[in-house]
């Protein structure tokens, strides 16, 4: 969408971000672009939505093909319709079914911003974004798993986990901080074999971790 018009759409929105009633209304603005909260699950993906996010609202503008692939800018804004920041375009490689979303992934009280920019048949590659000192989010890396809710949180560790097969997964243990993700380690997770084995272990010293206690603390789950 060209830049004018997002200014445009952006100029109407904030009388109609929240109803008489201060609840929201069901669409953004007055272009009826909805709440990508409120979007159908499977059916969210490349979708123009907001969110309110930071002391603001953040467009979603997709500039996709049939198959999701393309580009997003992502606008945030005042809840007065006055412009914060505009990010340069962020490359969309297929989406369809997930819009994005909230989730405060490493628990430090403030909601960390998750954008889908490729779908697999399992696997979903989302961009994180953090707010730096101003409250304007500003993006820290990538990570893949099944969806926003499906990471897992051990202490300050994020645990993300990708299909490789029918019985593989590949699990993969990070920090996030301001400067980004910082791998920890990696282990392969074999529901045939029922076992563990750590394929990457260059953060494991540095956080002061033990190899046999990760992998028994791994095998300890339901493998059926």
């Amino acid at each position: 969408m060209a830049r004018a018009s997002v200014a445009r759409r952006v100029a109407a929105l904030m009388a109609l971000c929240v109803a008489p009633t201060g609840v929201l209304s069901e669409t953004a603005h007055a272009e009826g672009d909805p709440w990508c909260d409120m979007l159908e699950p499977g059916e969210a993906g490349a979708v123009d939505c907001a969110l309110e996010g930071g002391p603001g609202v953040l467009f979603f503008d997709y500039e996709t093909d049939e198959y999701g692939a393309g580009t997003m800018t992502l606008i945030q804004t005042t809840y007065e319709g006055g412009e914060r920041i505009t990010s340069d375009p962020v490359v969309i490689e297929g989406v369809s079914a997930q819009a994005p979303g909230f989730r405060d992934i490493n628990l430090d009280g403030v909601e960390d911003l998750f954008i889908p920019v490729s779908e697999g048949m399992v696997n979903t590659t989302f961009a994180v974004w953090q707010q730096d000192a101003d409250a304007v989010y500003q993006p820290s890396g990538y990570i893949s798993g099944f969806g926003i809710d499906g990471f897992e949180n051990k202490g300050e560790l994020i645990i993300s986990a990708e299909r490789i097969n029918a019985a593989q997964y590949a699990e993969t243990a990070q920090l996030l901080d301001q400067d980004g993700f910082v791998q920890v380690y990696e282990m392969l997770v074999d529901y045939a074999e029922q076992s563990c084995t750590i394929t990457d272990t260059d953060g494991i010293d540095a956080q002061g971790l033990n190899e046999d206690a990760l992998i028994a603390d791994c095998e300890d789950r339901e493998w059926e």
